[in-house]
């Protein structure tokens, strides 16, 4: 399980390419949704 506790959400925080946020996945019906939620790199989300 990852780090946040939720099976389907990770953390992303790659400092070379300045990419943070939270990357989430969902799987209903037979069919998997996924996307990146960006946040600054103090880790708070922003609105979109």
């Amino acid at each position: 399980m990852a780090i946040s506790g939720h099976k389907g959400v990770s953390r992303i925080d790659q400092v070379s390419k300045n990419h943070h946020g939270w990357y989430v996945r969902v799987r209903y019906n037979g069919t998997t949704v996924s996307k990146f939620f960006a946040t600054g790199s103090t880790g708070i989300a922003t609105r979109r």
